[in-house]
């Protein structure tokens, strides 16, 4: 059994039950640690998404199981916007590329980025996509707002329109992992 093979039956169950998959903070192979031994902070904690994402998307999972859905927990969502250009700046000028759209296509199909504290990200919903938006309270985390989630919201999201901030705050999420029809 070749590991793609493998990987697909994984990602062909998933879509089929509609459940996402959810990968949290970091996505790394070993333990974090100083980052002058190479690893990341906490602070930094998204460096290795938008690569797993790359991987995912240029091996086609994506193509193949158009309906599969990937949570980015825990990685901020204010680089989206940069990431999706640059990967689709780089696709347009590659000679070969085997996926069928360009990559930002995916990144606003099939994933969903869940955020503590992003300001940047707030501001900047609608280039990220208002609909992949997750916000987390972390509790029960040292860093969490609890039990101060309500005053943390109403701050993060000042002048956010209504149908806005509830999708962020528990719509997508409940669209996400809720029963499906």
């Amino acid at each position: 059994l070749d590991i793609r093979d493998a990987d697909d039956a994984f990602f062909a169950a998933l879509e089929a039950a509609g459940v996402p998959i959810s990968i949290h903070v970091t996505f790394a192979t070993g333990p974090q640690g100083e980052v002058s031994r190479g690893k990341l902070r906490g602070d930094m904690r998204f460096f290795d998404a938008p690569i797993r994402v790359s991987q995912l998307i240029g091996a086609g999972v994506f193509d193949r199981y158009p309906n599969l859905q990937v949570v980015l927990g825990e990685v901020d969502c204010g680089w989206v916007p940069y990431v999706k250009e640059q990967m689709d700046d780089r696709h347009a000028r590659a000679t070969t590329h085997p996926m069928k759209e360009k990559p930002s296509y995916y990144w606003e199909r099939n994933l969903s980025y869940v955020f503590i504290t992003d300001t940047y990200g707030v501001k900047n919903r609608h280039d990220i996509g208002v609909e992949r938006m997750l916000w987390s309270s972390d509790y029960p985390h040292g860093g969490s707002d609890w039990p101060n989630s309500r005053a943390a919201i109403d701050r993060a999201f000042a002048g956010v329109a209504d149908n806005e901030k509830q999708a962020i705050i528990a719509g997508n999420a409940a669209r996400i992992y809720g029963p499906k029809a």
